[in-house]
């Protein structure tokens, strides 16, 4: 954010000389071979964008601008690919995106902004996949999810949360499906129900809890489908109901 927040300062400093500069100079070039050269304004979907070429690749800087004429978007490119900072700003001036590429590909943190300034979204990516911690945040600033990716799957432990900050529910991935136990937890903070998943389906012991932690329901599946004995209870821990099933059917 520091980093952005300074890349703006300078880019605003110094754009007063850099058009007055490239107003007597000339501008949208091209060589005897039919590159762009040096300095170009261009207009690309009802937005000026505005650098310099090399040999006919961006390079450099550019700046692409709101219809109304507000800098919308700030760009680092080499040899036409972007490369380093971009920033995306709305039209009241607020930063709304942070990212970082390499060779065109996003690569290192990327933020998106709420207005004001507070992160939304803080992700990160290498070769342009998500890789490592991604936190998703509520207006109030308290995280909504935290999650872990590797080559662009989530892998690990994934966490949500309620408003409040009380945990909603705790996922474990491995290599995007969902594997071994997944918990949710009622408003109160209270577990609510276990499952657990095998190659991104239900497979293994599942349980369901009244606000006590008193078991509610508790079964098993395979393979997707509920097998064997599943159990009912009363708040005070009698069996109410007993049920069998084979491949998911009542038996």
């Amino acid at each position: 954010m520091r980093k952005a927040l300074l890349f703006i300062a300078l880019l605003a400093f110094s754009a007063t000389g850099w058009s007055q500069e490239t107003e007597s100079a000339a501008k949208n070039q091209t060589d005897a071979h039919g590159l762009k050269q040096g300095y170009w304004e261009e207009l690309v979907n009802r937005q000026w964008q505005k650098g310099n070429y090399e040999n006919g690749m961006k390079e450099g800087v550019w700046r692409t601008y709101h219809p109304q004429g507000f800098i919308n978007e700030v760009a680092e490119y080499s040899k036409g690919k972007r490369n380093g900072l971009r920033l995306e700003i709305d039209r009241r001036g607020y930063l709304v995106v942070e990212e970082y590429f390499k060779d065109d590909l996003l690569d290192g943190p990327s933020i998106n902004y709420m207005p004001g300034g507070r992160p939304q979204v803080e992700q990160w990516y290498k070769n342009g996949k998500p890789w490592g911690v991604k936190k998703i945040y509520y207006e109030n600033g308290k995280p909504q999810e935290e999650s872990y990716y590797v080559d662009g799957k989530r892998h690990g432990s994934s966490k949500w949360f309620y408003q409040d900050g009380k945990i909603a529910a705790e996922y474990n991935y491995l290599n995007g499906e969902l594997d071994g136990i997944q918990k949710t937890y009622d408003k109160s903070g209270a577990l609510e129900k276990t499952e657990t998943y095998k190659n991104g389906f239900l497979d293994g012991e599942y349980k369901e809890y009244y606000p006590d932690g008193k078991v509610k329901i508790s079964g098993t599946y395979l393979n997707g489908e509920k097998e064997g004995k599943w159990i009912e209870y009363s708040p005070e821990g009698k069996e109410l109901k007993t049920t069998r099933f084979i491949k998911g059917k009542e038996k």
